[in-house]
């Protein structure tokens, strides 16, 4: 089985630094610019850039890598509503192997969370 969750209604998860060097790898490769945008420049349009997640709204985000994560995934996965979609349910389950998969495959990269 593959190494990832095949849900991508929510996509890839990168951080402010990761988007940085996107934009501005993007900008070089495809637009022709050499330099690229400033940093200021990609902080004003990360900052006007409403994304799927509402800036107010909280999140919480585990890793593969996190030890604890799997278990934790799997305390979600058992205490699913009754009236839970399919397509939900699934998305769980597929996360949880996905979890176990990277675990199995990656021993050496797991780690206490920092």
């Amino acid at each position: 089985m593959e190494n990832t969750v095949p849900d991508s209604k929510y996509g890839r998860l990168f951080t402010e630094n990761d988007v940085i060097e996107l934009m501005s790898q993007a900008a070089k490769a495809y637009v022709g610019i050499e330099r690229g945008p400033s940093v200021n420049q990609i902080m004003y349009i990360i900052a006007d850039f409403e994304g799927k997640f509402p800036e107010d709204e909280p999140n919480f985000l585990l890793r593969a890598q996190d030890r604890w994560a799997l278990g934790a995934l799997r305390h979600y996965q058992q205490h699913q509503f009754k009236d839970a979609s399919q397509d939900h349910l699934d998305n769980i389950d597929n996360a949880v192997v996905a979890f176990e998969q990277f675990r199995l495959n990656n021993n050496d990269r797991m780690k206490n969370p920092d």
